[in-house]
C-alpha cells in the first residue's frame, strides 16, 4: 500500500510531456477537400440540365469525400497489457493499468482530436433495463442461498452480488436479510445514487492525462477506492477518450476491450461484437505466457482459427503484440542460438558475480569502519576512519552503477533472443492453425506483423512512469515507436486507398460532364441511325450483364448450400452430444455454482454452458467455412469483375464503331468512351461485396452459442425460478426432461439462423453486383446514347459553357497531380 501511495505521489508530480505536433494526412486531407470543391461547383452547373444521375452522383461523391474511420480493437486475455500498451503507443497515461492485476473493465475507445488545450472523455453507462435484469439475478441469489442456508456462504454467487450490491450501494452496509424493503429492484433501481445515470451518459474535461486518468478511474476500473460514494464501474456501458495523440492522426480509432478469452464470459460477449466490425485486430500476449502458459496455444489457436475464418489473414487486419519484452529473463529461461551472444551473457554473468561479491566485500569492511569510528575516542583517528569510509562508499556505488551496466547489457541481450524464440513459436502456433483451416500442409501462409514491445521501459524513457526501466535504455529499442508507426500507415492507408478511389470517380465524372456541354449534335438521319444501333448495343450488354450475374450468383448459391449442409450435419452432433452435458452438468459443479449457471442463462464466471454446447460445430465445419467464404466466393466475385468489364469493354468498342459513320457525334462518343470508368465501378462493387461478405460471416461464424443460448433461454428463465429447499434436485429433473424432449429443436435453430445470414450474404452480394451495372448502364445511355440535345438544352450548354470549361481546366491537372501525390506516398508506406 506505501509503495502505492509513493508511486501515485511521484506520477502526480510528474511534468506533463511535452506533445509533438501532430502530422495530419495532408495528401488525402486536401485530396477530399478538393474533391468537394470541384464535384459541388459541377452540381450547380448540372443545375436545370436533365442530368438528374450525374447530380446524384456528385451528392454521393461530395457526403463520401471525407476522412474515413478505421476501428483497431485490442484483444486478448485478462493482464495481457493492453492497457499498458494503449499509454505507450499514445504516449499519455489515458488508462488505467498494472503490472500484476487487470486494471481495465470497462470498453474504452480512444480517438484523436484536433485540440491542444483539452482532452474529453464521455462516459456511457448502461440502460435501466439491463441493470434490472442484473439486479434480479443477484438478489435472487442471495434470497436463495438464504432460504437454503439462512447465512450467505464465502465464495458463492450470493456472496459475489452481495459485494457488488454494497459497492454500488454503500448504505446497505448493515443491512443482511434480502427479504427486506431495502432489496426491493425498484427502489435500488431508482435510488439518488444510481438512478439518475442509467441509459445516460457524461462529458469530462481535463487539461492534461493526469488529470483525465484521476477522473477517469471510478468509472473504468474496480483497482480504486472510492469511501462513501458507489462504484459507477459496475454500470458503464463504455467509455469515449478524445486526445490529440500522434498515433491516431490518420483515422485509427483503437478500442481497448477488457478480458477477451479470459474467465468473465460477460465481458467476452462484449469483446465478440467489436472484433466482429473491427478493422483490424491486435491480439495482444504476454510474452512469459506465450512461453509458459500451457494453456495459451489453446487460445492463440482459437483466436487465430477465427480470425483466419473471418477473412483476416493476409489483408494486413490481423496483428501480433507480444507484450513484457522488458521483464527480465532468469539466465536458465532462455536459451541462446548464436553462439557470440552465448559467451557475451556467460562473460556478462561472471562479471557480475565478481562485482557482486566486491560490493559484499567493500560493505563489510564499511560495517567494520563504521564499529571502529563508534569504538574510537581519538579525533584524528575518526577523521581518518570516515575519510575511508566515503572512500569505500565511493567505490561500492560506481560497482553498483557498473553492476546495472552489465545487467542491463545481459538483460537486453537475453531480451532480444526471447523475443525471436517467442516470435517464432507464436509463428509455428499461426502457421500449423492456418494449414489446419485451408487443409492443406503444403501452403505457405500469408505474413502477419509481430511487434515484442516493452511498454513499460517506454513509459519509464517517456518520463510517463516513475519507474526505472529494466531492459532497454532507448525508446527505439522498445519497438513501441515502429508499432505507433505501423498504426499511423494503417489510417494513412485507409485515408489513401479510398481518395485513389474518390479521384478517379470524380475525374469520370467532370469528363463526362464536359463531353456533354461540348456537345451540339441536332437531328439528322445518321445521329437517329447512330441512336437506334447504340440502343441496341446497350440492351445487348444489359442481357450480357444480367447473364454474368445470373452465372456467379447462382454458383454462389450452389457454395452457401453446401455449407449450409455441413453445418446441419454438425449441429445434429452437437445436438447428440447435449443430452450428456445436460445430465452431467450437475456432478461438475456445486449445487449453489449449478444453480448460479442455470439463472445466468448458463454463464457464470468460468463457466459457459452455451459454449460448451456448441464449441464442436465451429471445429466440424472449419475447413468448409473457410473454402466458401476465403476461396470459391472472392474467386467467384473476381469471375464476376472480369466477364462484367470485358463485356463492357467490347460494347464500347461496338459503340465507337457506330459513331464512325455520324460526324455530330463521332468525337463526342470517342471522348465519352474513354470516361465511363469500368475498373473504378468494378473496384467500388468488389470492396463493397467483400465488406459485406466479411461482416456477414463472421457475425454468421459467431452465431451458434447465441442462437442456443435464446432457445434455452425460457428453460433457464423456468428453473431459475425454483427456490427453496429441493430446487437443487427439481432443476436437475426439469433439465433432464427438457433437454431429451428438444435438443433436436434446439440445434435445428442453428441452421435456421445461419440460413437467414447466408441468404442476407446472399441478398447483399447480388445488390452490389447489381448496382455496379447499373451505374455502367446509366453511364453509357447518358453519355453514348441519349446524345440528341434539343434547342433549350444547347441554349443552356452555351451559357454555361464557359463556366465548365474554367472547371476543367482547374481541377483535371489538380486531381491527376494528387492521383500522382497518392502513388508516391503508397509506395512510401507500403
Amino acid at each position: 500500500m506505501a509503495d502505492a501511495i509513493l508511486r501515485d505521489l511521484l506520477l502526480r508530480n510528474m511534468p506533463e510531456p511535452v506533445i509533438a505536433p501532430v502530422q495530419r494526412p495532408s495528401v488525402a486531407e486536401n485530396t477530399l477537400t478538393l474533391i468537394r470543391q470541384y464535384v459541388d461547383r459541377l452540381a450547380k452547373i448540372l443545375d436545370g440540365t436533365e442530368q438528374q444521375p450525374w447530380k446524384e452522383e456528385a451528392k454521393r461523391l461530395c457526403d463520401e469525400a471525407v476522412l474515413q474511420p478505421i476501428t483497431g480493437v485490442l484483444a486478448g486475455r485478462t493482464g495481457a497489457g493492453k492497457s499498458t500498451v494503449a499509454n505507450a503507443v499514445m504516449q499519455n497515461r489515458l488508462l488505467p493499468s498494472s503490472s500484476e492485476v487487470a486494471c481495465t473493465s470497462v470498453i474504452t475507445i480512444i480517438s484523436f482530436v484536433d485540440d491542444l488545450n483539452f482532452l474529453t472523455a464521455s462516459v456511457f453507462f448502461i440502460s435501466k433495463e439491463k441493470f434490472c435484469k442484473f439486479l434480479q439475478t443477484i438478489i435472487g441469489d442471495r434470497r436463495l442461498e438464504w432460504e437454503v442456508t439462512g447465512d450467505i456462504a464465502s465464495y458463492t454467487t450470493a456472496a459475489e452480488g452481495q459485494a457488488i450490491i454494497l459497492a454500488l450501494y454503500p448504505h446497505l452496509k448493515n443491512s443482511y436479510d434480502p427479504r427486506s424493503s431495502d432489496y426491493d429492484v425498484d427502489i435500488l433501481l431508482n435510488h439518488e445514487s444510481i438512478g439518475h445515470l442509467l441509459d445516460d451518459s457524461c462529458e469530462i474535461t481535463a487539461r492534461n492525462s493526469n488529470e483525465l486518468q484521476d477522473k477517469l478511474r471510478g468509472y473504468l476500473t474496480p483497482q480504486v477506492n472510492s469511501p462513501g460514494g458507489p462504484a459507477l464501474w459496475h454500470i458503464v456501458d463504455h467509455v469515449h477518450i478524445k486526445a490529440r495523440v500522434d498515433a491516431l492522426s490518420t483515422g485509427l480509432r483503437v478500442i481497448d476491450i477488457p478480458g477477451y478469452g479470459d474467465a468473465n464470459k460477460n465481458r467476452n460477449d462484449c469483446a465478440e461484437e467489436y472484433l466482429v466490425k473491427a478493422d483490424c485486430v491486435f491480439l495482444v500476449v504476454d510474452i512469459k505466457r506465450a512461453k509458459d502458459d500451457k494453456d495459451m496455444p489453446d487460445f492463440l489457436e482459437k483466436s487465430l482459427r477465427h480470425a483466419i475464418v473471418d477473412g483476416r489473414a493476409g489483408e494486413g487486419s490481423l496483428v501480433l503484440i507480444v507484450t513484457g519484452a522488458d521483464v527480465p529473463s532468469g539466465d536458465n529461461e532462455v536459451t541462446l542460438d548464436n553462439e557470440n551472444d552465448n559467451r557475451t551473457v556467460a562473460y556478462h554473468t561472471q562479471t557480475a558475480l565478481r562485482i557482486s561479491q566486491e560490493i559484499i566485500d567493500y560493505q563489510n569492511a564499511s560495517n567494520q569502519l563504521n564499529m571502529l569510528i563508534n569504538t574510537s575516542s581519538d579525533p584524528t583517528t575518526r577523521q581518518t576512519y570516515h575519510d575511508g569510509l566515503d572512500k569505500l562508499d565511493d567505490e561500492i556505488n560506481a560497482r553498483k552503477c557498473h553492476l546495472s551496466d552489465i545487467n542491463i547489457a545481459k538483460n537486453k541481450i537475453v531480451a532480444n533472443a526471447r523475443n525471436i524464440t517467442v516470435s517464432q513459436h507464436l509463428q509455428e502456433i499461426y502457421c500449423r492453425t492456418y494449414r489446419e483451416v485451408l487443409n492443406d500442409a503444403t501452403v505457405d501462409p500469408p505474413h502477419i506483423p509481430t511487434f515484442c514491445v516493452g511498454s513499460r521501459d517506454f513509459l519509464s524513457l517517456s518520463g510517463l512512469e516513475s519507474t526505472q526501466s529494466l531492459v532497454f535504455q532507448h525508446k527505439d529499442e522498445t519497438s513501441i515507436p515502429k508499432l505507433t508507426e505501423y498504426m499511423k500507415k494503417l489510417g494513412e492507408r485507409r485515408q489513401l486507398t479510398h481518395s485513389a478511389l474518390l479521384v478517379n470517380q470524380a475525374q469520370k465524372l467532370l469528363g463526362q460532364a464536359e463531353v456533354y456541354f461540348e456537345s451540339r449534335a441536332k437531328q439528322d438521319e445518321t445521329l437517329q441511325a447512330y441512336v437506334k444501333s447504340a440502343a441496341r448495343v446497350l440492351q445487348d450488354l444489359d442481357d450480357r450483364h444480367n447473364k454474368v450475374i445470373d452465372g456467379v450468383t447462382q454458383e454462389i448459391r450452389c457454395q452457401l448450400d453446401s455449407l449450409e449442409g455441413n453445418l446441419a450435419a454438425a449441429a445434429r452432433t452437437a445436438a447428440t452430444r447435449s443430452i450428456r452435458m445436460f445430465e452431467s452438468l450437475p456432478d461438475i459443479h456445486r449445487w449453489n455454482t449449478f444453480v448460479a449457471i442455470m439463472r445466468r442463462e448458463g454463464e457464470w464466471k468460468d463457466v459457459d454452458f452455451n459454449e460448451e454446447l456448441t464449441e464442436g460445430i465451429f471445429p466440424d465445419v472449419v475447413k468448409c467455412w473457410n473454402r466458401v467464404m476465403n476461396r470459391c466466393i472472392p474467386s467467384l466475385l473476381k469471375r464476376y469483375r472480369r466477364d462484367i468489364s470485358a463485356a463492357t469493354n467490347k460494347a464500347l468498342a461496338s459503340l465507337g464503331k457506330a459513331s464512325d459513320a455520324c460526324d455530330a457525334v463521332k468525337q463526342q462518343i470517342s471522348g465519352a468512351c474513354q470516361l465511363i470508368g469500368v475498373d473504378a465501378e468494378m473496384m467500388r462493387a468488389d470492396t463493397a461485396c467483400r465488406r459485406a461478405l466479411a461482416l456477414q460471416q463472421r457475425e454468421a461464424n459467431r452465431s451458434f452459442k447465441k442462437t442456443v443460448r435464446h432457445q434455452i433461454l425460457p428453460h433457464y428463465r423456468k428453473v431459475a425460478a425454483f427456490t427453496g429447499k429441493g430446487a437443487y434436485a427439481r432443476i436437475k429433473e426439469e433439465n433432464s426432461k427438457f433437454i431429451k424432449k428438444n435438443h433436436l429443436e434446439v440445434f435445428d435453430a442453428v441452421n435456421v439462423k445461419a440460413r437467414k445470414l447466408f441468404e442476407e450474404i446472399y441478398k447483399a452480394l447480388l445488390r452490389y453486383m447489381k448496382h455496379a451495372v447499373l451505374q455502367i448502364h446509366t453511364a453509357i445511355a447518358t453519355s453514348l446514347v441519349q446524345v440528341q440535345t434539343s434547342p433549350v438544352l444547347v441554349n443552356i450548354k452555351n451559357q454555361r459553357l464557359p463556366v465548365m470549361r474554367d472547371l476543367m481546366n482547374t481541377a483535371m491537372p489538380s486531381l491527376e497531380r494528387l492521383t500522382q501525390d497518392i502513388e508516391t506516398r503508397l509506395k512510401a508506406i507500403s
